[in-house]
C-alpha cells in the first residue's frame, strides 16, 4: 500500500534445480555483507545480533524468544526446534528458538536465510539424519555462507587444525567446523 516493492532475494533460487550452494552462499554474503568481522570473534552473542541487525536492513524480520508469549515456565524445547521460516516476499520472517546456545543460532539463523533465497517456509528440527534434501541443501549453503572454504583454509594453516581455535575464530560450534573440515577434506570420515 505504501509503494515498497519485493525483496529481490526471496525465492531467488527457487527454481534452479542444479545450482551450485556455493552461488546461493556466496549471493547471500553479497546481499547481507557477511561474514561479519567483530573485534573478538568469540563474542557469539554480539555476532548473532550484528546478524540480525544485517538481516533486517536488507527487510528480513528477526525474531528471538525462548519462552511462549511471557510465560517463562513455558519454554521453548530446542530439540523440538531451533528456528523457522515464513517466507513472504515483502517481509520474510526468521524465528529463532532462544533457548538454544549463540552458536547454534548463528547457525539456525544462516540456514533460515538458505531457505528465503530458495523461497521455501521451512522449520529447522535438528533432522542429523539428512532425510529431507531441502535441509541438506540449506545446512550447506549455511556452513558456506558462515565459513566460506577460502577463509577456512587460512584459518586451517593459521591455527594449525585446532578446531576450537576455528570454531571460535567463525563464532561458529565445534560440531559444524568438524564438518567442514570434513567437507574440505582435512579430517577424515572416521576422525568426523
Amino acid at each position: 500500500e505504501v509503494g515498497a516493492e519485493p525483496l529481490r532475494f526471496v525465492g531467488k533460487y527457487k527454481d534452479s534445480i542444479h545450482i551450485d550452494y556455493k552461488e546461493i552462499s556466496a549471493d547471500i554474503r553479497k546481499e547481507l555483507d557477511l561474514p561479519l568481522e567483530v573485534e573478538n570473534r568469540t563474542a557469539k552473542e554480539k555476532y548473532l545480533n550484528k546478524m540480525i541487525e544485517h538481516c533486517e536492513v536488507a527487510g528480513i524480520l528477526v525474531f528471538k524468544n525462548g519462552v511462549v508469549k511471557n510465560a517463562s515456565i513455558k519454554t521453548l524445547d530446542i530439540s523440538e526446534f531451533r528456528g523457522f521460516v515464513l517466507i513472504d516476499e515483502m517481509a520474510p520472517v526468521i524465528f529463532l528458538n532462544g533457548r538454544d546456545a549463540p552458536a547454534a543460532l548463528i547457525f539456525t539463523l544462516a540456514h533460515e536465510l538458505a531457505h528465503i533465497w530458495l523461497g521455501q517456509s521451512g522449520v529447522d528440527d535438528i533432522d542429523i539424519y539428512g532425510n529431507d534434501q531441502t535441509e541438506v541443501l540449506c545446512n550447506k549453503i549455511a556452513a558456506d555462507v558462515l565459513v566460506p572454504e577460502d577463509k577456512f583454509n587460512y584459518a586451517w594453516k593459521k591455527y594449525k587444525g585446532n578446531i576450537l581455535e576455528i570454531a571460535d575464530s567463525f563464532c561458529v560450534s565445534k560440531l559444524m567446523l568438524y564438518r567442514v573440515a570434513l567437507t574440505y577434506g582435512r579430517i577424515s570420515r572416521d576422525e568426523y
